[in-house]
């Protein structure tokens, strides 16, 4: 799990969007789509469609030139031949920059420190600036020199998985790991299982078939012994009637 996201944040999906290729997603392009309040940021998605569409047009050559390699020579050319004109056409479009977001977005699932008496200390100061001092401090220039000028430059996804890699070593934060994800997906593999016994009521079939495709049903607390009796019923069931159809007429 935490090899592919380490993959994916240190050899970013080249991205293309309204015909400008994008650079890696930045901390410079963080900060420069929460300084003009851009609605990819600023909303959640229910909110973002909800917008009219001029405003979701604005909001999206807005943020594609924000992170574009370059920016367009010919603005009002670029414009019209690139900005969607059919609203299917601006629906791929901004599905494309989304995708652009959440893959420069990617870090370790992680819980926030906690304080002596089990509280959650939730951290002060603003992500990107400690981010930025956090590259600053620990990154050889020479490092994020290859991603542009500056520490700003440096992508974000990779900046934050560093930093919460840091920051667990030194006890300040738990990030979600291999035995985590085992033990959750066995907890909910139970849940589903008991969700679908229960579900199935007293009908034979749609018992078998819940035993068919969750298994664990057999070790659930509280079922074993009703399980049981009802495979017991059902085999008997079963063997009596070869029985019949083989004894003769």
């Amino acid at each position: 799990m935490h090899e592919k996201l380490l993959a994916a944040a240190v050899l970013p999906m080249p991205s293309r969007v309204l015909g400008l290729d994008l650079m890696p997603y930045s901390l410079g392009c963080e900060l420069q789509l929460f300084r003009e309040d851009n609605a990819f940021i600023t909303l959640d998605r229910s909110d973002f469609d909800a917008l009219p569409v001029q405003k979701q047009i604005y909001a999206l050559i807005r943020a594609v030139n924000i992170c574009a390699k370059r920016q367009p020579r010919w603005f009002w050319l670029w414009s019209k031949r690139n900005v969607p004109k059919k609203e299917a056409d601006l629906v791929v479009c901004i599905a494309e920059f989304r995708n652009y977001l959440a893959d420069g977005r990617l870090q370790f699932h992680a819980d926030l420190p906690k304080t002596e008496d089990d509280t959650v200390r939730y951290l002060g100061e603003p992500e990107l600036l400690r981010l930025y001092r956090f590259i600053l401090a620990h990154v050889p220039a020479a490092e994020y020199a290859i991603w542009g000028a500056t520490a700003w430059d440096f992508p974000y996804s990779i900046a934050k998985m560093l930093s919460q890699g840091h920051a667990e070593s030194h006890g300040n934060l738990v990030i979600y790991n291999i035995q985590q994800k085992t033990h959750d997906d066995y907890h909910q593999q139970c849940e589903n299982g008991r969700a679908a016994w229960h579900l199935a009521g007293d009908d034979d079939a749609k018992r078998s078939l819940a035993l068919v495709q969750h298994p664990i049903i057999r070790e659930l607390a509280g079922l074993e012994a009703e399980v049981s009796d009802f495979e017991k019923r059902m085999n008997t069931g079963t063997d009596a009637d070869e029985k019949e159809a083989s004894w003769p007429a």
